[in-house]
């Protein structure tokens, strides 16, 4: 069952809170399989996804069934399910008792079996540059049915038999589709989370570091890897953490070319931690989670942040140029660039809180990266304006330092 909801503007209830009642009101449906209910506007996949292959069909199964169980005991852990779950349904064969008496193999049964329903390829002719296969079986009329089945002949020695005097019927559920991964079976659990308890995340490491390594030391060919949102974010993350790093590396290779100095930058640069560190305060004041758009939002910070900071160097710098102590070019760049800095951070926080205050559906994208950005501003503009001149004032005293010893060293 499908509900669309009326847009999130001209409504109360969240989508998420929706989901909740329906949930509670169908409550447990005896004979289901499977109970869903999920509710989502876009999505990279299930919050929990693990992949279980394993080289036995006894170590997968025992292994899925202890994932499920220690998932079901997590908090905030809903609608876990996996995809052995199926509604299509096999016939099993099982040779009897009278089929060993025969001399019939159960090989010998499923050939007849396939002659009869599938047919025998007797002959092949060519047609449009293509072979045709001309195969030899029942009627359509003598295979579509259990009842065809249940009446048809198997020819032995002593004559022909019916078949459910040689094997034993049954049915079992049947997979509609089966997954390899390097020859070996995969079973995929998944499972969606109350991100007000919890979140995939946390509930995916916890599952990695806790359960997965007594399933690896009972079944030491089994591996389980993970998919889904935190495939995702794995994958972003790493290439985003990687060019990031290079980026600061960029800033690092202009401001050494700016400054003439190896050192000098570093002063600049020491700020991006305090300016991610009021981000991550930020969105937990507000209750948000740490999300990959708030890493763009981080990033973009941090261009912010060594502007300001670099404006003080570079008073100091021209300063020092002038002829003035260190300790008065500091105290100098300092006071005047207080009202510049303070007036970038106050007008960019103000440009960006219609964002954080935006209520809509198509904001909540955007409010975590709006968040690291305006907060992280005003929480680095006031540290930067304590922290810039203390980093400008020890690298002052260490370079009077290394000059004092060149001095005093012999000719």
């Amino acid at each position: 069952m499908t509900a669309q909801l009326a847009d999130a503007n001209t409504r109360e209830p969240s989508a998420r809170a929706f989901t909740d009642a329906w949930r509670e009101a169908a409550g447990d449906i005896p004979g289901a399989r499977e109970l869903l209910f999920s509710s989502s506007l876009v999505g990279v996949g299930s919050a929990i996804l693990l992949e279980v292959p394993a080289e036995t069909e006894r170590a997968r199964r025992e292994a899925v069934e202890r994932l499920r169980s220690a998932l079901q005991s997590r908090e905030g852990v809903r609608d876990l399910r996996d995809d052995r779950a199926s509604s299509a349904r096999e016939i099993t064969i099982t040779r009897t008792d009278a089929a060993a008496a025969h001399g019939i193999p159960l090989a010998t049964l499923a050939n007849e079996l396939r002659a009869a329903f599938y047919g025998v390829t007797i002959d092949q002719f060519a047609r449009d540059q293509e072979e045709i296969d001309v195969r030899l079986r029942l009627p359509e009329d003598q295979r579509d049915s259990l009842a065809d089945l249940m009446a048809l002949d198997i020819a032995t020695p002593e004559g022909r038999v019916p078949l459910p005097v040689l094997a034993e019927i049954g049915f079992r559920p049947a997979a509609t589709s089966i997954e390899r991964v390097n020859g070996r079976t995969v079973t995929t659990i998944r499972a969606d989370v109350d991100n007000a308890l919890t979140t995939g995340g946390a509930e995916t490491a916890w599952v990695m570091e806790t359960v997965v390594p007594e399933l690896t030391r009972d079944y030491p060919s089994l591996t389980v890897s993970t998919g889904g949102e935190q495939e995702e974010a794995g994958r972003f993350g790493s290439s985003l953490a990687s060019n990031f790093l290079l980026a600061l590396f960029g800033i690092y290779a202009v401001l050494t070319l700016a400054f003439s100095s190896y050192l000098r930058p570093l002063i600049v640069l020491g700020m991006v931690p305090f300016g991610v560190a009021g981000a991550v305060i930020a969105h937990a004041a507000l209750g948000l989670n740490l999300t990959l758009l708030s890493m763009f939002g981080i990033i973009g910070l941090s261009g912010v942040v060594v502007n300001g900071a670099l404006l003080i160097v570079d008073f100091i710098q021209e300063a020092e140029a002038e002829g003035a102590e260190p300790d008065e070019a500091i105290l100098t760049a300092t006071l005047s660039r207080f009202r510049p800095i303070v007036l970038t951070a106050l007008t960019t926080f103000l440009g960006i809180s219609p964002l954080i205050l935006e209520q809509s559906v198509q904001a909540q994208f955007l409010i975590p990266t709006a968040v690291a950005l305006g907060f992280g501003i005003l929480f680095v503009a006031v540290l930067q304006m304590v922290l810039v001149p203390a980093y400008a004032a020890l690298f002052a005293a260490g370079r009077a330092r290394l000059r004092g010893r060149r001095r005093a060293q012999p000719a």
